[in-house]
């Protein structure tokens, strides 16, 4: 088959009673996901070097497809692949019964960030947010983290960052988070790095992070180290 061919080529999927959905794919492959009224968990890698202009429909119909899941799970390229859309709020879908986020590789801020915010608004019920790999370490630059998400005050109760080492774009994000997230009950940094492996570190850094401003009087904060 030419290449031309795969470009033009569009896949159907209708799976009413699809219950898990793992879709790890080349967005060469244009897929329409059609009445996946009982899809509960979904995992969505896809990648690809075409050019932006192609990936981006490609990538709303593949969220849009999944609106009614429960719980997601996808990759910082995702979420980036959407940065060069204009008034991306109006045509996200709105994700009414997502609870779980999981973001399973390193979210590169910097390029997503506004992204992120607005996939958070369109999740009304978020519950449990996880950044399964923590952050870009090579991301410096500072965050716009203008507008709180709705669910930082109806819903957001749990936050986990990964491979936590107080990057400034993490102390950044968790300083919007606290200040924010006005009924979260936990955050927990687990982390891995030399300056945390003794116990009294710890200590004295969840002394720094307890004192940081917060929404939440309840929110209980875990330094893990691994």
């Amino acid at each position: 088959m030419r290449s031309e061919d795969v470009i033009s080529c569009v896949t159907k999927i209708y799976a009413t009673n699809l219950i898990h959905l793992d879709c790890f794919n080349c967005l060469i492959v244009d897929f329409h996901l059609h009445d996946l009224s009982s899809l509960v968990d979904a995992s969505i890698c896809s990648y690809d070097d075409m050019l932006e202009q192609d990936l981006v429909p490609r990538v709303l119909r593949l969220l849009t497809g999944i609106f009614n899941v429960t719980k997601l799970s996808t990759t910082s390229e995702m979420v980036e692949y959407l940065t060069p859309v204009e008034n991306l709020l109006d045509r996200l879908p709105t994700f009414y019964n997502m609870t779980h986020l999981v973001l399973n590789s390193e979210f590169c801020g910097h390029h997503s960030i506004g992204v992120l915010m607005d996939l958070l608004e369109k999740s009304p019920k978020l519950e449990f947010l996880n950044f399964d790999q923590g952050f870009d370490p090579f991301d410096e630059d500072d965050w716009m983290l203008r507008r709180v998400p709705s669910c930082f005050a109806s819903s957001l109760k749990t936050v986990r960052i990964a491979d936590f080492d107080e990057k400034p774009v993490e102390m950044q994000f968790i300083r919007f988070l606290l200040k924010n997230a006005t009924i979260l009950e936990s955050l927990t940094l687990c982390s891995n790095s030399e300056d945390m492996k003794e116990k009294q570190q710890r200590k004295e850094r969840k002394v720094q992070l307890n004192n940081l401003p917060r929404g939440s009087k309840s929110c209980v904060i875990e330094l893990i180290w691994s």
